[in-house]
């Protein structure tokens, strides 16, 4: 997707399990996985001319959550669930030349993204059971 003429892109591909402890639909579960998110735009340095600049984040990370599974006879299951998404292993890679003074405003959305806590909510999951 292009946001304000800058090329975004995300990935995630993530391993989930569940345990239900009290035999109905509440269970405790983690999902694990990588993500990552790649921005590239061109910077104007008006009579210097125009710089291709990018961003490159990969997160490793672990995500423990409860939640709740409704099934039903014929095997529509409805869920929702909440929990904190931890990151584990972070790299980074950037073009941005560190005296352009716009540095950190990348580095802040690259640490938001990679390196912080983040919630995670799920709030409405439809599924089939076989």
């Amino acid at each position: 997707m292009n946001i304000g003429g800058v090329d975004t892109r995300l990935s995630a591909v993530a391993i989930d399990a569940r345990v239900f402890p009290f035999r109905g639909g509440f269970f405790i579960g983690v999902r694990g996985g990588r993500q990552a998110m790649s921005l590239t735009g061109t910077l104007d340095l008006g009579a210097l001319g125009a710089t291709t600049e990018s961003l490159d984040v990969s997160t490793w990370f672990v995500n423990p959550r409860v939640g709740f599974l409704w099934t039903w006879k014929p095997g529509l299951v409805v869920g929702i669930d909440a929990g904190l998404q931890v990151p584990v292993s972070v790299s980074s890679t950037t073009t941005l030349d560190t005296g352009l003074g716009i540095e950190s405003t990348l580095t802040r959305a690259g640490d938001t993204f990679g390196r912080a806590i983040l919630p995670t909510v799920d709030l409405l999951k439809i599924g089939l059971v076989f």
